[in-house]
């Protein structure tokens, strides 16, 4: 009922962890799904989108819920990590790579502005000012997927300045159901 793979790796945890076979089978179509979600689109006629997964699992407590989603998803959050761990390495040379082309930008600047008050011709120090400004050094940015406990103004930002793609999770329904992000679903379009 499983790809062989997704067998193994099922047996393995059911094993291990004694959970129920739907938390397993669910965690497991949550990470593939997360991991996937931005890289495969559906289309249907000449509409296309992407696609997901909407899962919600009820379980007793010590069904071992919050022990399985940390073994399947360790993938997922571990890539959110390593982007913020980059990003951060990043940061200090993105810094200091937008002052040397601030100051750049301010001598092109002066002398544009110098050449135009001595009435003096401009078009080479506007090409260099139209390059430099093209050269303007990009801003890490960290790759954010996974929230759990997020405002709905949080995920939207991520959403829109981080990736386009995410994943809203806990095991803790509560957590969901209940929580800041659920307030503003309506400005989400799923």
């Amino acid at each position: 009922w499983l790809p062989e793979d997704l067998q193994r790796v099922f047996i393995e945890i059911k094993n291990e962890y004694q959970a129920p076979d739907a938390i397993i089978v669910g965690a497991m179509l949550a990470a593939i799904s997360h991991a996937c979600q931005q890289r495969v689109t559906l289309k249907r006629g000449k509409i296309e989108t992407p696609v997901c997964l909407n899962l919600i699992f009820i379980a007793q407590s010590g069904e071992r819920k919050t022990a399985v989603e940390k073994l399947v998803m360790a993938a997922n959050v571990g890539f959110d990590q390593a982007s913020r761990k980059n990003c951060s390495l990043d940061i200090p040379a993105f810094k200091a790579d937008l002052d040397v082309w601030t100051a750049a930008r301010k001598g092109l600047m002066a002398q544009l502005k110098s050449a135009v008050k001595n009435n003096e011709e401009v078009k080479e120090l506007e090409l260099r000012l139209r390059l430099h400004i093209e050269s303007k050094p990009i801003e890490p940015v960290m790759s954010k997927t996974v929230y759990n406990d997020t405002t709905i103004e949080a995920l939207l930002d991520g959403l829109n300045t981080s990736n386009p793609s995410a994943m809203l999770m806990s095991s803790e329904g509560a957590t969901i159901l209940f929580g800041p992000a659920i307030r503003g679903v309506d400005k989400l379009n799923i």
